[in-house]
């Protein structure tokens, strides 16, 4: 978190709140032991989604980077700057449907891996097309390793990275 600009204040809360999270498991109707969180947070803790956002933040730079140097091409001309959104405990990643682009991502992604041990379950993950043909979605699928996927909801406004007109929404 000093890498990111936090001062030794706002560190020393968070380490303070990780530092004292307890929990206990009620059984049959009395709590039972306190148990001390040395490892990991509990599940639903509302600092997680705070402190997962903190840890993707390298990632959505290695990226940014990739594209100020000229490795990976810009989404668009003007306006969309970030390939991740982040959010709880999803990431969502932008990545044009090109051989090159797709390959460059990965190793990413294996590089952010070996630097913070995180490693993205491409099973669990899935290709989700915006204006794609079915070739570029095939070869998105096989150099990633993961399947393509559906939204599951649907938004009502069409995803585009272009403006669109009024027929279109």
């Amino acid at each position: 978190m000093q890498h990111l600009g936090f001062g030794p204040r706002w560190r020393s809360w968070i380490c303070g709140i990780l530092a004292t999270s307890t929990a206990k498991v009620i059984v049959n109707g009395d709590p039972g032991d306190t148990i001390y969180n040395c490892k990991s947070l509990r599940r639903g803790d509302p600092i997680s989604p705070m402190l997962f956002i903190l840890t993707m933040e390298p990632l959505q730079r290695m990226f940014e980077q990739a594209t100020r140097r000229g490795i990976l091409e810009p989404l668009a001309r003007s306006g969309v700057r970030q390939r991740l959104s982040i959010f709880a405990d999803d990431v969502v990643v932008f990545i044009k449907p090109k051989p090159l682009e797709l390959e460059i991502s990965k190793r990413i992604f294996e590089m952010f891996g070996e630097a913070s041990g995180l490693r993205i379950n491409m099973a669990k993950s899935a290709i989700l097309p915006i204006r794609c043909n079915d070739l570029e979605i095939t070869l998105a699928s096989i150099e990633l390793g993961c399947p393509r996927g559906s939204f599951s909801i649907k938004y009502g406004l069409p995803l585009s990275l272009r403006k669109q007109s009024p027929a279109q929404l």
